[in-house]
């Protein structure tokens, strides 16, 4: 079964690495948004991301997420915030 599930699925560390990458150079209009393939997926959007509590959610796992790049970079955050 696991070999079906990483068949249909998994993605080498390369693959999964570009949608990062078109994450971070993409414009504003993708921001908080669901990517997936270097796309947005809006139908993939469950409500628990968009509402008031996933929008306080989302706020502090970027807070968390930068202080980790900060702490390994100084200065990084700032410039992709």
């Amino acid at each position: 079964m696991q070999r079906i599930v990483r068949m249909l699925w998994a993605r080498t560390a390369e693959e999964g690495s570009r949608t990062i990458i078109h994450a971070v150079i993409a414009d504003e209009s993708t921001h908080g948004k669901h990517l997936s393939g270097c796309e947005v997926k809006e139908h993939w959007i469950s409500p628990s991301m968009t509402d008031a509590e996933g929008q306080r959610t989302q706020k502090q796992i970027w807070k968390e997420l930068a202080a980790l790049m900060e702490s390994a970079h100084p200065g990084c955050a700032p410039r992709i915030s």
